[in-house]
């Protein structure tokens, strides 16, 4: 048998492999139930963490009647809420566009370093997440106009750029920048919630102290968006703080009155967010942020003073080096050293090994999925020199071993979703949380460390975490938070776990306040840990005999993890505006006076918000709200989401017509529908009418067109629309499922031409023929890691195999073609070089345009939506014509080389401004024919790009770029390729 024929039969078996693999997400409608009551529509998935369903429902109902009255808001219909298991820590989310929907995460939040508040849940994401629609959805009377006009909220589309103008006169004030929404929903999330919230948090509050005590600058609102949420450890975190402080400045100091005119939303008032601002205060909002920060500063000095009035504490730094983020630490005595997980800007996630001797620091091996303040979850086991971590930490987690001296992993266990693990030395077992349909549960692992044995799940709305075994393994310790936010420090004995006795001992309780990260000391009598009682991250010394606390730190900023190391000596992380620096400590008592919390004004100012305090749940009667639960259908639930008019290109003419866009709740179940069309002349009547169908259902695509358009054809060089028609099908899936950054997927997909006049890949290339059968199958595995601050990947590989098989004129063209990336991150901070390889063959008649791959060109349009830099792309050749270059075999180097971003602090005003800048450098090498190898068939290029990203009404992305390459082969002249394109 024939080769060709062998790789035809092998490919369609493959295909039909790959469709009968069984697939669980296609068929999930039978699992996906709704529970309407009122004005919500609670979707979740399968039974298992139903019974949080009707609290929830109370809750959010609770939540929206006080926004009702606080803003004069009644929704548009039911808002959705999507409750979901899909990862180990309990999030949020909330979108207004095209309709109101609002995702609920139902475990235990991450309360590290009480940068969330412990108290219930789920009341307080439905006031956090129920401002969010309000803020965005509440119409005025132009909107309520756009709205009827386009029969909804159009989203942004960025095939159809006209669709952000639509979309911004439907929606305004959801084009606002992050710090604006997050600051008003921290100060409801606060108020509604009877002061528990990050209006109040220490965290925060240490924030600001530490920026004014090392004279730290503060972002503007332009550079905050530019650089405050990129190049700072805390990134995007610096949107929340911010934004939060802001508006507790103006409600202490204008009144909770004004607050409410600049964000509600009314027929009078502006729908640009600093239009009103304007309105309401009578100045520019950037005069009024820069009194923000004086006032900040002259806050925060004064309560350095009252820090001052005792002696503040002295500390050592372990190493020169700020570690950015940090994860629990453990001190090894025989290395004289402690290990830790780091997470810094410009640097890969990293376990590290900290000499106490030289402060050198060693890098053991990677940490692949970081969480942003913690890193990961960590435990060490001295004895054995194994690290125990968790992976997939924004999913299910994964429980990884790792060898401290190697870096090699021992074992893995994936999606065993068991955190803040503790090793017991005595016996070895490892002690964890696992989190599960809404629950904490006590667990554990014996050694070989292969299965959880489940022991003592917590009551709902209860959180028991930062856990921690005594030295002789007795005794578990942890902090237990209930629904009203109340930490307490708690014991379990082992033995009585064990025996299913489920009763603690309380050993302190810190009223109002956190307690974090408490350890035992050397000896089990204490437990060393941190609070917030002074209004600065303290560290405290607990008797547990006595049940008293004793302060041992007297700081400016503020102290993290305590860890005792010998009997007058501790590490600790103290905090500063570049990172967690670890440092040593003399265990002494000293005396702290309290500081004044910067949100307190609020409630000074304006003692009517207490009545904004949530009544309890329990006085919602979901019977009386009219609650049904009920099989959720993804096509009961699809509606037209919008109608909108359109301007399209085909070829080089415009067309105009209208799209339609059908949405079920869950974005499940999306159609679109596009039909335009092309008065000029010029075109032949059977091209003028247009028409596009995509439909897309769980995993599968299927698409029609007929004489397909493209808005960007009308600007540049490359060509997407086609005339003839077409239909197809492609199903894509994950088999390395919720494993990020390592991605395991594949897609299959077969279509179908007819009346086709051009290749549908290549548009310079004509053909005769009218009948096109095409399939293709691509599998993709890549790793891919950035650091924190970077713009895209800058470390790893990317492989990927494409089959494709074209059936015309009674003859198949098979071609097999891949690529391998490899790229590097260079010491150099956001800097990294990549290597592009590869190669392809066809097996099709030699001398059929089918039989052939085609080269050339940047091909970036001037106006654009595709990738920014497609010069990385296979079939791109920068320097030479598009298509024209050809070749049934193919081999293809680029060597590339990204240079760090200059980030702009402050280029631009408050609707659009730049916010980096960054140049590449590639090379390339294109063999066309392996049959004769020859200076006649090699062909180079090298090249340049520079890129500016422009952010428009915040959340629209725009990039500027100019591209130059010159390209040269033996024997013919060198052509040259400039470049300018605006990516959508």
């Amino acid at each position: 048998m024939e080769l060709k024929s062998i790789f035809i039969r092998t490919f369609l078996l493959l295909i039909l492999w790959i469709a009968l693999i069984p697939n669980n997400s296609s068929s999930q409608d039978d699992n996906v139930y709704k529970y309407a009551a009122g004005d919500f529509e609670l979707i979740y998935y399968g039974n298992g963490y139903s019974y949080l369903v009707p609290h929830t429902a109370r809750a959010f109902s609770t939540a929206l009647n006080a926004h009702k009255r606080i803003f004069d808001y009644n929704p548009d219909g039911k808002i959705s809420v999507f409750m979901h298991d899909f990862g180990d820590f309990g999030n949020g989310g909330a979108v207004a566009i095209p309709f109101n929907f609002v995702t609920v995460g139902i475990n235990p939040f991450d309360n590290i370093y009480e940068n969330m508040p412990a108290n219930e849940r789920m009341v307080w994401l439905a006031s956090h997440e129920l401002t969010h629609i309000v803020m965005c959805d509440k119409p005025g009377q132009s909107e309520d106009f756009f709205r009827s006009v386009f029969f909804g909220k159009p989203m942004n589309d960025n095939t159809n750029p006209l669709s952000m103008i639509y979309s911004y006169l439907a929606a305004p004030r959801w084009y606002s920048p992050r710090w604006f929404h997050e600051g008003i929903a921290i100060y409801m999330e606060t108020v509604m919630n009877g002061g528990s919230g990050r209006l109040l948090a220490g965290f925060d509050e240490m924030v600001f102290r530490t920026m004014v005590y090392e004279n730290s600058y503060f972002y503007k609102p332009v550079g905050l968006e530019t650089e405050g949420s990129t190049i700072d450890f805390m990134v995007a975190a610096n949107a929340y703080l911010y934004g939060t402080r802001f508006i507790s400045y103006l409600a202490g100091t204008y009144g909770t009155d004004k607050l409410m005119d600049f964000y509600t939303r009314s027929d009078s008032s502006y729908g640009f967010f600093a239009s009103q601002f304007q309105k309401v205060y009578k100045t520019d909002l950037i005069s009024e942020w820069e009194k923000w920060i004086e006032f900040e500063k002259n806050f925060q000095k004064s309560n350095l003073e009252i820090i001052r009035n005792n002696p503040v504490t002295s500390d050592k730094k372990v190493t020169d080096n700020i570690l950015g983020s940090a994860s629990r630490q453990f001190y090894d005595k025989k290395r004289n050293s402690i290990i830790a997980a780091i997470n810094y800007p410009g640097k890969l996630a990293h376990l590290g090994e900290i000499n106490l001797s030289t402060g050198s620091i060693r890098e053991i091996a990677p940490v692949m999925s970081p969480r942003l303040y913690f890193v990961t979850n960590i435990a060490y086991d001295e004895s054995t020199g194994t690290i125990f971590i968790t992976e997939n930490n924004s999913n299910y987690r994964d429980l990884v071993l790792i060898d401290v001296n190697t870096g090699t992993i021992i074992k893995r266990e994936n999606f065993e979703r068991f955190g803040d693990p503790v090793i017991n030395r005595v016996d070895k077992s490892l002690w964890g949380v696992r989190s599960y349909n809404g629950r904490s549960i006590i667990s554990r692992m014996l050694p070989p460390y292969d299965k959880v044995e489940e022991l003592y799940s917590i009551p709902f709305g209860y959180n028991f975490f930062d856990l921690d075994i005594s030295p002789d393994g007795s005794q578990l310790s942890g902090t237990y938070s209930d629904p009203n936010g109340t930490q307490k420090l708690i014991i379990f004995k082992i033995d009585d776990i064990l025996q299913g006795k489920n009763q603690f001992n309380e050993i302190y309780e810190f009223e109002d306040n956190s307690a974090s990260n408490f350890t035992f000391s050397l000896d089990g009598k204490y437990l060393f840990g941190t609070s917030y009682i002074t209004g600065v991250s303290n560290i405290f010394r607990i008797n547990i005999e006595q049940k008293n606390a004793e302060i041992l730190t007297n700081t400016v900023n503020g102290y993290f993890r305590p860890l005792q190391i010998s009997s007058d000596t501790m590490t600790a992380y103290s905090y500063s505006s570049k990172g967690l620096i670890p440092v040593k400590i003399k265990i002494d008592t000293t005396s702290a006076d309290a500081v004044k919390l910067f949100g307190m004004r609020v409630f000074d100012k304006n003692p009517e918000i207490k009545n904004w305090t949530l009544p309890s749940v329990a006085g919602i009667n979901l019977d009386s709200i009219g609650a049904v639960k009920e099989e959720y259908s993804t096509f009961s639930n699809t509606r037209l989401a919008y109608v909108i008019p359109v301007a399209e290109g085909y070829k080089d003419f415009p067309s105009f017509g209208i799209k339609a866009k059908f949405i079920d709740k869950l974005f499940l179940n999306i159609l679109d529908l596009n039909l335009s069309y092309s008065y000029n002349e010029l075109i032949p009547q059977k091209e003028r009418l247009h028409f596009l169908l995509k439909y897309n259902y769980w995993n599968w695509e299927f698409n029609a067109a007929w004489n397909k358009t493209d808005f960007y054809d009308l600007f540049g060089p490359t060509k997407r629309s086609r005339e003839g028609g077409m239909l197809g099908i492609k199903y894509k899936d994950y088999l390395l499922p919720n494993r990020k950054p390592e991605t395991l997927d594949f897609d299959i997909s077969a279509s179908y031409y007819f009346d086709l006049k051009t290749m549908p890949m290549y548009q310079d290339v004509a053909v005769n023929a009218d009948r096109l059968i095409a399939s293709a199958f691509k599998i993709n595995y890549h790793i891919l890691r950035k650091s924190l601050g970077a713009i895209e990947e800058e470390s790893g590989f990317d492989i990927a195999v494409h089959l494709s098989d074209e059936y015309v004129d009674n003859s198949n063209f098979f071609k097999v073609f891949g690529s391998a990336v490899f790229g590097q991150l260079l010491p150099i901070r956001n800097s990294s070089v990549w290597l592009r390889l590869f190669a392809g063959k066809s097996f099709g008649d030699s001398g059929n345009p089918f039989d052939y791959f085609y080269f050339g060109g940047f091909g970036n349009n001037y106006l654009d939506n595709n990738s920014v830099q497609r010069y990385r792309e296979m079939m791109s050749f920068a320097g030479t014509e598009i298509n024209s270059i050809s070749g049934n075999t193919f081999t293809k180097a680029t060597l590339e080389w990204n240079l760090p971003p200059y980030r702009f602090l402050n280029f631009g005003f408050l609707p659009a401004y730049f916010t980096y800048a960054r140049l590449s450098l590639f090379a390339s090498a294109l063999n066309n024919d392996l049959s004769k190898l020859s200076n006649n068939t090699l062909v180079y290029n090298s090249g340049v790009q520079l890129d500016f990203e422009l952010s428009m009404f915040y959340l629209l992305k725009t990039y500027l770029s100019f591209g130059y390459a010159g390209a040269f082969q033996y024997g013919h002249p060198p052509t040259d390729e400039f470049m300018i394109s605006l990516k959508f």
